[in-house]
């Protein structure tokens, strides 16, 4: 093997972290943490490990130790594997499937921490699963930083930020005051409407999605706003602006409850194209017999290609925003910057536009909506 490899024969090979967990039948991060003289590791754990460590001759790569330290400074710890946790935070979680959308963050977490030979573990934090007991888990496990993918509106929990580095993913963790990689929402509205315009049409409808996301939703009010007030200027009156679900709740019952009051509002306003902040109104307007696009044009602000391939709208770079967050994770341990911040990192993700069959070119046409106005009534 040592021939194959052309390694000298009379020098042996470097002993690394792995081999004396191996040896000590334990995870790499249990041999980090007590390398460093950190975490609760019980007492003869410890004394095995460094007993294994030296017997069989482990120490830090100098060469990569010394890099790491030109690289970043002096506030860089020697150890050249760090290990990071990828946790899931949903009050359904186990209720329901996992969504795709955080199945392809979650596997750009992993594919970008093997790229930098992290070590990565997951994590669920639902309605069984406390954030102090979580907390204890990670912090006795070695882990050095957490990437938060959060599925759903959160409220402020206890938790003890400052023994780790923290980004969140998915949604905003504005209550927390942490580092995020977010989708970037003002210019996805912006950009619908630049298709839609290109395409002919005038009369735009925003039916905004409520996500309980005060960052979220007032990136995207916002946005409306000002293409509402452009297209006012250009091309004269538009439809009003609808928002759903009611209350802000999302449940199972949504497609039922709500798309009478979407229907009513749809032939009132009568737009030309629906922009939609998620993909209901595409459904309610299919199984109401309003012909997309010919009687009217639609465009998701969250459109997913995968399931809904005819559907024109923007996808959101999901993978690349596990990716991303992954990097400044592995900044934010390397300069040792744990907990909230009075100013957090806040990167955005732009969205790509997927061309579907709903958005037509617009022309002088009539609402057939009997059926609509009959399940609305």
């Amino acid at each position: 093997m040592r021939e194959m490899l052309n390694i000298p024969t009379g020098r042996p090979a470097r002993v690394s972290l792995g081999d004396v967990a191996e040896a000590a039948g334990v995870s790499k991060a249990t041999v980090c943490r007590v390398l460093r003289g950190t975490g609760r590791i019980s007492k003869p754990t410890r004394e095995r490990i460094f007993a294994l460590a030296a017997e069989m001759g482990y120490e830090p790569d100098p060469a990569l130790s010394a890099l790491t330290r030109y690289r970043w400074g002096s506030k860089v710890s020697a150890r050249s594997t760090y290990a990071i946790a990828v946790v899931s935070v949903d009050a359904l979680a186990g209720k329901s499937p996992p969504k795709p959308a955080g199945i392809a963050r979650v596997s750009g977490v992993q594919t970008r921490a093997a790229e930098l030979k992290l070590i990565i573990e997951e994590h669920d934090l639902g309605a069984k699963t406390s954030p102090a007991s979580l907390s204890r888990t990670l912090f006795a496990r070695g882990i050095d930083g957490i990437v938060f993918h959060i599925s759903g509106p959160i409220f402020q929990w206890d938790f003890p930020w400052e023994k780790f580095a923290c980004v969140t993913i998915g949604f905003d963790g504005e209550a927390h005051r942490l580092n995020s990689v977010t989708s970037d929402w003002f210019s996805a509205v912006r950009m619908a409407v630049s298709r839609a315009r290109q395409a002919g049409y005038q009369r735009i409808g925003f039916a905004n999605f409520f996500r309980g996301n005060p960052s979220m939703d007032s990136r995207i009010q916002a946005a409306t706003l000002l293409e509402k007030r452009s297209l006012e200027k250009e091309v004269g009156p538009q439809p009003k602006e609808h928002w759903y679900p009611r209350g802000g709740v999302l449940t199972g019952d949504i497609f039922r409850q709500e798309q009478p009051h979407f229907l009513k509002w749809f032939e009132k306003e009568k737009p030309d194209v629906v922009v939609d902040g998620n993909s209901m109104a595409h459904w309610w307007l299919k199984d109401a017999g309003v012909r997309i696009p010919k009687d009217v044009g639609y465009i998701s602000l969250n459109a997913d290609p995968l399931k809904e391939a005819d559907v024109s709208g923007l996808v959101h770079q999901r993978e690349r925003q596990g990716r991303l967050a992954v990097d400044l994770l592995y900044n934010l341990i390397q300069v040792n910057e744990r907990g909230m911040s009075d100013s957090p990192i806040r990167l955005t993700t732009s969205c790509v536009w997927h061309p579907g069959a709903s958005l037509g070119r617009s022309s002088a046409r009539k609402h057939v909506v009997k059926k609509a106005v009959e399940i609305a009534e």
